[in-house]
């Protein structure tokens, strides 16, 4: 009987420890701002007693000079989109990831592997989309093109938005002009330098879209912009006439996905995190919030079929869409290159 009252103490102990750390627990998160139903969010916080603090970059390469500031380190958990998410791995920025921490990631179909299949086995797919062509249909005419955006009517000047990075303007300039979003020669990425170079004048601003009522194209400030296919959604609900179109040039898929830090302080409730937003309840619940597409089977099954009909979100996949991919290095100087002969570092500070 002493035996059993003095497990039974320990047990109780111990019992209370593990809740109190668990409940101590807390997640540092590095991703887009409105990524997550908040409604998620706090249902895992009080299902699980794990605390998520989220820190939000502006676009993908202020994110990667944050990481490179740190050498990797300070965040469990990081949004990685495709392009740059080999590097973290190439560089032991990432901790490897499969099925064994993270069960639910069997919902996940292959999409992002015949993609990117470098990235297997240390990411965990969140979600996917295109890059195309946002614009005011109650202020200029229907724009279905990338090259009405470089070589604007007059409707457009000054009142174009751009993207603020590198990574992504050259190679949609590239693809503008009918080259490979990845032609290292001299000749595509000359005219790709000066259709950048003659833009400049008419562009209102280099950055990326908030997805709220402040945004440059709910007010109005701005007509035209290069958006991702769910900020553009998401802006549709604050002004009704904000259109999105996939580019006749053939636009670009972009994959998304969450890695956890190779320095993570709580291994453990990073991969709880992971399994719950892989959940297909919850992936459905995140595909409706940020009106990205969902890589989950399952989610699919429950999601309304508005929504799976919405050729916007969920885009038939063609071989003129573009995907983003690690450059080579001769590509990289060159972009760099451009970009410092155009002037876009202190534009863009």
């Amino acid at each position: 009987m002493k035996r059993s009252m003095v497990a039974l103490f320990f047990f109780s102990v111990l019992s209370l420890f593990s809740f109190v750390s668990h409940a101590d627990a807390v997640l540092h998160i590095f991703t887009w701002e409105d990524y997550l139903d908040p409604e998620v969010v706090a249902e895992f916080e009080k299902t699980h007693h794990i605390k998520l603090k989220f820190s939000y970059f502006q676009n993908e390469e202020k994110r990667d000079r944050v990481m490179a500031t740190r050498n990797g380190q300070g965040f469990d958990l990081i949004l990685m989109d495709g392009l740059t998410a080999e590097a973290y791995i190439k560089l032991g920025w990432a901790a490897p990831l499969s099925e064994n921490e993270v069960p639910n990631l069997k919902f996940n179909n292959d999409l992002w592997r015949s993609h990117q299949p470098a990235l297997v086995g240390y990411v965990a797919p969140y979600a996917w989309g295109t890059q195309g062509v946002a614009y005011r249909s109650d202020l200029v005419r229907p724009i279905s093109r990338f090259m009405q955006l470089f070589r604007p009517a007059d409707e457009l000047k000054g009142k174009i938005v751009m993207t603020p990075q590198a990574t992504e303007m050259l190679p949609i300039a590239l693809q503008t002009l009918g080259y490979d979003m990845y032609d290292e020669s001299p000749q595509a990425l000359t005219l790709a330098a000066e259709l950048i170079s003659a833009q400049k004048p008419h562009v209102l601003t280099y950055r990326s879209l908030k997805t709220n009522g402040e945004s440059l194209l709910v007010t109005g400030e701005a007509v035209a912009a290069v958006a991702y296919s769910g900020d553009a959604l998401m802006l549709k609900q604050f002004n009704p006439n904000i259109e999105y179109r996939l580019p006749e040039e053939g636009g670009i898929v972009w994959f998304d996905y969450f890695i956890v830090s190779r320095y993570a302080s709580d291994p453990e409730a990073a991969y709880t995190f992971l399994n719950f937003i892989s959940e297909p309840r919850n992936a459905a619940r995140n595909c409706e919030f940020t009106y990205s597409a969902t890589y989950n089977e399952e989610a699919l099954k429950i999601l309304p079929e508005e929504l799976l009909a919405n050729q916007t979100v969920f885009p038939a996949i063609n071989p003129r869409m573009g995907t983003h991919k690690a450059p080579s290095t001769l590509y990289k100087r060159r972009m760099m290159s451009i970009w410092h002969n155009l002037g876009f570092e202190q534009i863009l500070q």
